[in-house]
């Protein structure tokens, strides 16, 4: 229904001014006189001066002479309250400027702000237009070639690549196109194709292992199918990897991958509703990754906010120490805590050498490394985690994160 300006601005009279009423009714309604408090503390006395006469624990006597004390406090109680008033009962004069202005201003500075920034004429749009609107948008949001013209990128092998790295991979490239069905092969060259920041290629790659494996591609194919195109787009979920997304949580409904970049694609085309739903099912799972869970431990309220949602997130609890140990580290010194802290670096460099780990522990790594002082090594240590999960832009936001709070990296 589309009214008229004039029968707009007569509704919103019809609102406001029943509403400037009962505030100025409020406000000039006379006060109910202030209680001292005090005052009921004496009657309370009296009262168990009473009982103690009842009980024969005092003469009456006594109690007389109690009661004559009692009641002189109370009048001189009574006295000071009525010269000091309680706090906050304003005169009547006061009382009434403030409703005038309240009455004045409230209804013509109501219509003179939605005249200003209201839209007067414009349709009722419930919410169910708004989805179809917004659904709109998200189908004919660019493709993922259109993303790329835009962004003009130039892939990183054709800037200053290591050359025995482009010889490796020219040679598997030569290799896969000799046996094009070989899936090791080609995932392989999907991988190394990411490493070399050729996300395009190995985002094709992945799509040839896909259509070659076919009814046997996974779940985790098509999420790092999705992955490739993603990162490829600059962070930017195109409908090709929409596809691949929905491809893999139709194999899997909890891939982990899969669910995080589906609710980056809801987030991105308008609906956190969405996008907090399919990140609040992998920021409880057991099987995410540290690091994942730490960028929806940031990205889970920004989206709850613009859903409406109440959300805070659950407090962390750190297992790189146990509640003994921590007893134990506040009875050292300055130089024995140091000491246990290298000591405990020392062990997680050794097995993250020897066994590998996750981006959360190569970020405890960087900033243990940087506490004790060996800064040197702790921008090593980033270096060679930035070239492990090279591709993974989640674990290098972790890892990124974690060298500028270092000091590392501006």
């Amino acid at each position: 229904m589309n009214l008229p300006i004039w029968a707009q601005l007569a509704v919103a009279l019809a609102i406001i001014v029943p509403m400037a009423v009962l505030v100025v009714m409020t406000l000039v309604r006379p006060p109910t006189p202030p209680s001292n408090p005090t005052l009921e503390i004496y009657r309370r006395q009296l009262t168990e001066v009473d009982h103690d006469v009842g009980s024969g624990q005092i003469s009456e006597a006594d109690a007389a002479a109690t009661r004559n004390v009692i009641a002189r406090r109370m009048l001189a109680s009574d006295r000071e309250f009525r010269k000091n008033p309680a706090p906050g009962s304003a005169s009547r004069s006061t009382t009434l400027l403030v409703s005038t202005i309240v009455f004045v201003i409230l209804i013509p500075g109501s219509i003179l702000l939605y005249l200003l920034i209201g839209q007067p004429g414009m349709p009722d749009q419930p919410f169910a237009k708004r989805l179809a609107a917004i659904e709109e948008m998200r189908l004919e949001r660019p493709t993922q070639l259109e993303r790329m013209a835009a962004l003009q990128q130039v892939p990183q092998s054709e800037s200053g690549t290591d050359p025995r790295s482009e010889e490796l991979i020219a040679r598997l490239r030569q290799v896969v196109a000799e046996f094009p069905e070989d899936t090791r092969g080609l995932e392989l060259l999907a991988r190394h194709e990411a490493l070399l920041g050729n996300h395009m290629a190995a985002a094709e790659a992945q799509q040839q292992l896909i259509d070659t494996l076919a009814a046997t591609a996974g779940a985790d194919q098509y999420a790092q199918l999705a992955e490739f195109l993603i990162l490829a787009a600059a962070g930017y979920v195109s409908p090709e990897a929409e596809l691949a997304l929905d491809a893999a949580l139709q194999i899997n409904p909890q891939q982990v991958q899969a669910r995080y970049y589906s609710g980056l694609m809801h987030a991105q085309t308008g609906r956190p509703d969405l996008a907090f739903a399919s990140w609040r099912i992998i920021s409880e799972s057991r099987e995410t990754p540290p690091e994942i869970k730490q960028l929806l431990s940031e990205l889970l309220p920004l989206v709850a906010a613009q859903a409406g949602i109440r959300y805070s997130v659950p407090p962390a609890n750190p297992v790189e120490l146990s509640q003994e140990q921590i007893a134990d580290a506040a009875q050292l010194t300055e130089g024995e805590r140091q000491e246990m802290i290298a000591n405990m670096a020392e062990g997680l460099e050794t097995r993250l050498a020897l066994e590998g780990g996750s981006a959360d522990e190569h970020a405890r790594l960087i900033w243990s490394l940087q506490i004790l002082g060996k800064t040197q090594r702790a921008f090593e240590t980033w270096e060679n985690a930035r070239n492990i999960f090279a591709g993974n832009l989640i674990a290098l936001a972790t890892i990124d994160q974690a060298a500028r709070a270092a000091g590392l990296v501006q």
